[in-house]
């Protein structure tokens, strides 16, 4: 209840994972809503990869496929 009544801070989240040098980040589930705000984060350098596991539903590649790839970028 705690989380859904309280302010969500997302950006700051992120950005704390992002201190490190090298980090891998995955969405999990359909959809690029948390990869987008991942991947327009200032702290995103290089040595960063934010995937996702599932392909959106507009794309024509199947689930199997998609994911296979997000692997082997990681």
């Amino acid at each position: 209840v705690k989380h859904l009544r309280h302010t969500v801070r997302f950006a700051e989240g992120v950005g704390r994972l992002l201190e490190g040098e090298r980090y891998v980040m995955v969405e999990v589930g359909p959809g690029r809503t948390l990869t987008s705000l991942a991947n327009a984060h200032q702290a995103k350098g290089p040595g960063h990869a934010i995937l996702t596991s599932m392909p959106p539903a507009d794309e024509r590649v199947g689930s199997l496929p998609h994911m296979l790839q997000a692997l082997g970028r990681m």
